[in-house]
């Protein structure tokens, strides 16, 4: 007789960690989400719990500064991708940062 479906899959555990929270600070509450997967880092903070700019940031073989490009938002506004770099930088993994 042929395999059953509940024979042909094999359960892993979770490959992220997702990590909230809120600080309070003299300006207001700022929230920060950090999600870890296997070869990934996303940070997010912001002063409002809502997703405005996104950017990403990756090691290059060819320069030192990892690449980095607005996927979400304003490309004038270098927050975003100036903090995945500096991740990127620190940890060696692809990043989205949001901010």
């Amino acid at each position: 007789a042929g395999a059953t479906m509940s024979e042909e899959i094999e359960l892993c555990a979770p490959a992220l960690r997702v990590c909230n929270f809120v600080l309070e600070s003299e300006v207001g509450a700022v929230y920060l989400q950090v999600i870890h997967m296997a070869q990934s880092v996303f940070a997010w903070a912001g002063l409002q719990p809502t997703l405005d700019n996104l950017a990403v940031a990756m090691p290059s073989r060819f320069e030192k500064t990892p690449l980095s490009s607005t996927l979400l938002g304003s490309i004038t506004e270098t927050t975003a991708q100036s903090m995945a770099r500096r991740i990127c930088e620190s940890v060696q993994l692809k990043q989205i940062a949001k901010f």
